[in-house]
């Protein structure tokens, strides 16, 4: 056998296998990544739970439980917490609104 021809002899379990391997990592590393998009996590922080009323914006959400805190900073806790995009918030989302500090 010629050496070009036990290079590939060689060559292509080596490629073939390395492939798969690095198929199967793809799998097990996105997998459980895409499953937890859908859930909605529960802030490791201590925060009361609310529900959003018609008519109500999030700065009234923020200061009507703000408790002697500065509302602009609840704002931005609350917006960080529930992961929000902006400032807009629809009726009836359940928001978590963290206490103290």
């Amino acid at each position: 056998m010629t050496r070009r021809g036990r290079l590939v002899l060689l060559g292509l379990p080596v490629l073939l296998a390395t492939a798969a391997l690095l198929a199967l990592v793809a799998v097990f590393t996105t997998a459980p990544a895409a499953a937890e998009q859908g859930v909605r996590a529960v802030p490791s922080t201590p925060a009361l739970q609310v529900t959003v009323q018609p008519g109500e914006s999030l700065w009234q959400v923020a200061a009507a439980n703000a408790h002697g805190r500065d509302t602009r900073d609840v704002v931005a806790q609350i917006v960080v917490v529930n992961g929000l995009d902006g400032d807009r918030i629809d009726a009836g989302r359940k928001l978590y609104v963290p206490l103290g500090s």
